[in-house]
């Protein structure tokens, strides 16, 4: 049996994406996961902008019911207008109630939600951010690796040999020639690495394919992600 099996799951992740705005929530995965941190991104194509009136995370008991609710989520307190381009990754690490099982994340009337209690034995998750910005170091693509291997696992090698699949078309990677700080994973600790599409040199980067991930001998699930908004025309969803 492969040690690395992935198995399919479609209730950790959500991205919200409209009218030029996408939002997205990203929990942690694996060992003590309930101390990680809750990541929150905000993407802004150009000629649109947002005037944030308020930002709330929802804590929710397996009832469904809000046992928690943070105001002012992410940093957002008061009134905060941003004009895209605009990309940025929010984290929040206040430790959560045990009781919790699902998160949620309310910006203005956008609202995006994901899970705490992680499927079974899963080793990867590929989030996508199908909304392109023109900002240095835009993310497309959250992808976080589980250790089940029972050995270290070498996070800088599964990076340099990634490859991203359009249509069944495979893309590797040009990244990881240079790498600061650790690389070895321990047991059942997990790693969370953003890509760009830049990562993959050829890879389209408008229009709807069938998008899938290989990372360290794992491959997610095929997935339909429509890339938009490089082009100005198409950045005003």
């Amino acid at each position: 049996m492969n040690p690395m099996k992935n198995p399919r799951d479609t209730n950790l992740k959500d991205v919200l994406q409209g009218e030029g705005i996408l939002i997205t929530l990203v929990t942690p995965l694996g060992f003590r996961s309930e101390w990680g941190a809750l990541l929150g991104y905000l993407k802004i194509a150009e000629g649109r902008a947002l005037e944030i009136e308020r930002s709330e995370l929802f804590f929710l008991d397996a009832a469904g019911n809000v046992i928690e609710t943070r105001r002012e989520a992410f940093g957002f307190g008061g009134k905060k207008e941003f004009a895209g381009p605009y990309s940025h990754r929010f984290s929040d690490d206040t430790r959560r109630p045990a009781e919790a099982t699902t998160v949620r994340w309310r910006v203005n009337d956008m609202e995006v939600e994901a899970g705490l209690i992680e499927s079974e034995g899963i080793s990867l998750r590929v989030i996508y951010l199908p909304l392109l910005v023109s900002v240095e170091g835009d993310p497309h693509i959250v992808v976080t690796i589980v250790n089940r291997t029972g050995g270290r696992m070498d996070i800088a090698e599964g990076v340099r040999n990634a490859v991203c699949l359009a249509d069944g078309t495979r893309f590797a990677s040009n990244t990881g020639g240079h790498w600061d700080g650790g690389t070895n994973v321990q047991p059942d600790k997990s790693v969370t690495k953003q890509f760009s599409l830049d990562d993959f040199p050829g890879i389209p980067k408008t229009g709807r394919y069938q998008m899938s991930f290989e990372i360290l001998g794992l491959t997610s699930e095929r997935e339909s992600v429509e890339w938009k908004g490089l082009e100005k025309d198409l950045s005003i969803q």
